[in-house]
């Protein structure tokens, strides 16, 4: 039976809720999760980790939104593991969007940090700084986007800002062991969410740093990475599949809080999807063809008329994916 959803750290959570940037805090001896603030962006942070390995040495995960008071947030946080910047060894980011890559570069230049990132999402980043697709992907014809909209969308379709990149050091594959002396950190590849996001299982600790992979109280996008040869829903519905095992591990998030109970929490995020699915069968089978029709009568949360931009862009691209896959499985 699967256990329940159970913050480790209901009070750093709290002082989100009240507006307050939680303070760091230790999830393992020698691993501690750092609140990174997101300026300009509608969640107010997202969750970088430090490990300490048996050299002395710091090991950050997805070091968060680049800024000032971000960087200053992070370098404090490595403090707390009684270490500085000049004693980080590696940088690995789950996936790459800014949130997660923002301050790689930075942090990589300050220490000479290796840093790391699966090969997929490396070829994610290369087509989307060559302006060959945006990050939902291109806005297809197919898709009926009216005329009086689709300039909107066509300017959302890249990710805000300009594209993210970092120089890499190391492209990883599904199955590696990152080198972290005296730690077991093994990556696991789950696409879905972008094409090459991975998560990190510390399995002697039973620890899963699951980036954006799986959250605590927030429905992933999926699809933001660009396009892939592969249908971004069904990678992600057997990504959740895939982790579900280590339910007994504590889940690092890349935002939210830790929790123990991850067979739960991926069988709601697959219900979510599944609930949509059953959505789109429906206006499908009701006669109705293009994406933009399907995604009017989808439940989104806010409301479909209150989605616009970027948001609008993925919630079109995404109708357009659950569309395939039911049609696929109907075949």
């Amino acid at each position: 039976m699967s256990r329940p959803l159970t913050p480790t750290v209901p009070a750093q959570y709290a002082d989100a809720r009240a507006g307050r940037l939680p303070e760091p805090c230790e999830v393992r001896e020698g691993l501690w999760s750092i609140p990174v603030p997101m300026p300009g962006a509608r969640l107010p942070y997202s969750l970088a980790y430090a490990l300490t390995d048996d050299g002395g040495g710091v090991h950050v995960v997805d070091p968060g939104t680049a800024s000032d008071d971000g960087w200053d947030r992070l370098v404090a946080g490595i403090a707390r593991l009684g270490r500085s910047v000049d004693d980080v060894a590696s940088v690995t980011c789950t996936h790459m969007h800014p949130d997660h890559l923002g301050q790689a570069t930075r942090l990589a230049d300050a220490s000479g940090a290796v840093v790391a990132v699966h090969r997929a999402e490396v070829a994610g980043m290369e087509a989307l700084r060559s302006g060959r697709r945006g990050i939902v992907g291109s806005i297809d014809p197919a898709w009926g986007v009216p005329d009086e909209h689709r300039a909107d969308l066509e300017a959302a379709h890249q990710v805000s800002g300009t594209a993210p990149w970092i120089d890499v050091d190391r492209e990883l594959e599904d199955g590696d062991r990152l080198d972290i002396p005296g730690r077991r950190v093994e990556v696991v590849w789950t696409p879905g969410h972008t094409g090459g996001h991975v998560c990190l299982r510390e399995s002697e600790e039973k620890v899963l740093l699951t980036g954006d992979h799986v959250l605590p109280v927030i429905n992933p996008g999926l699809g933001l990475g660009g396009q892939t040869a592969s249908n971004p829903l069904a990678d992600y519905l057997a990504s959740l599949d895939r982790v579900a095992v280590w339910d007994e591990d504590e889940v690092c998030p890349g935002h939210g809080y830790q929790f123990v109970g991850v067979a739960q929490r991926c069988a709601e995020l697959a219900a979510h999807q599944r609930q949509r699915l059953d959505e789109v069968e429906r206006a499908l089978a009701a006669g109705v063809r293009t994406a933009w029709d399907v995604a009017g009568r989808l439940t989104w949360t806010g409301g479909w008329e209150r989605l616009a931009g970027f948001r609008r862009a993925s919630a079109i691209a995404q109708t357009a994916m659950m569309m395939q896959h039911v049609r696929g499985a109907q075949v």
